[in-house]
């Protein structure tokens, strides 16, 4: 996932970064298919378990990071992401786009203040 940080910052000093996010709609391709082999809702099976938890905060970032378009072609990944938005848990804990996308301009514009962003 280090192109989630990379294209941004690339991005920010006006390289061309499709090659990097042909590589990113590559990998996570392999999610769709993974989650459309399994026949599950989840990647753990048909309710949300630890894997499930443990890769969401790549993909609660997408949206901020302007990643939604790599996703238009993996209907099995964008479902999950929508049923992973709606569990108890990720709602109880997670930042709204907006608050990712403020951490990220601090970030990239090198603020340390986006070590503490919403703490």
């Amino acid at each position: 996932m280090g192109y989630m940080y990379r294209i941004p910052v690339e991005k920010r000093k006006s390289v061309d970064t499709s090659k990097m996010e042909e590589e990113l709609k590559v990998q996570l391709s392999k999610f769709d298919q993974k989650l459309a082999d399994s026949k599950t809702r989840f990647f753990g099976g048909d309710s949300v378990t630890m894997i499930d938890y443990w890769i969401w905060p790549w993909f609660e970032r997408m949206e901020a990071l302007e990643f939604n378009k790599l996703l238009e072609q993996m209907p099995t990944l964008k479902h999950w992401m929508q049923l992973m938005q709606q569990d108890p848990a990720t709602k109880a804990t997670g930042y709204s786009t907006d608050i990712y996308r403020e951490f990220y301009e601090l970030y990239l514009q090198g603020n340390p203040e986006a070590c503490d962003y919403h703490l």
